[in-house]
């Protein structure tokens, strides 16, 4: 879907269609703030759907590990040069078969891994961009997107939770957050 139809969409959540209260640089960054929290969400609900899904082909170097991509949230697999799934283990010298997350490093024994994991979606700013959720999404988006405009953090999350499937939190009503 374009960033434009978002911000629309967003905008119309916000009532603000005639742009006098929010500028398109606070839309569009409530539209990557909520991105990036929708997108966390999914991990932690951890369904295993298309939704913010990255594949990696990495090589170990030196030490037998690799970094990380930029846009890591959370495994899903990992196989090795073989294609078999490898075993997550909690060790700082994971074997032939295994490996090991350490901060910003995976670690194994394998020489390559393919990296299924949930990632942080690419940033958006302008109209044209382009953001890679199918347009059933549009509407989830935008909700999300209008209330990180408004700074409304528990709103924010349980409108995520509500749209990725997930049991809302028990959050006492608020005000403005």
């Amino acid at each position: 879907m374009k960033a434009n139809t978002v911000l629309i969409k967003t905008r119309h959540y916000l009532r603000d269609l005639q742009n006098v209260k929010f500028s398109d640089w606070e839309i569009y960054q409530g539209i990557n703030d909520a991105l990036r929290i929708f997108a966390e969400e999914a991990a932690r609900m951890y369904d295993g759907s298309g939704a913010f899904s990255a594949v990696a082909a990495l090589t170990m170097g030196s030490g037998d590990n690799a970094l990380l991509p930029e846009n890591y949230i959370r495994i899903k697999r990992a196989y090795g040069s073989t294609g078999k799934e490898l075993l997550r283990v909690i060790t700082d010298t994971p074997g032939e078969g295994e490996f090991a997350i350490r901060g910003g490093s995976i670690m194994s024994g394998e020489p390559t891994i393919t990296l299924h994991y949930f990632s942080f979606p690419g940033k958006v700013d302008q109209p044209e961009d382009i953001i890679d959720l199918p347009d059933s999404m549009l509407i989830a988006l935008a909700k999300i997107s209008a209330s990180c405009v408004v700074g409304s953090d528990t709103a924010t999350i349980q409108v995520a939770q509500y749209f990725s499937g997930q049991p809302m939190a028990d959050v006492a009503p608020q005000g403005s957050d």
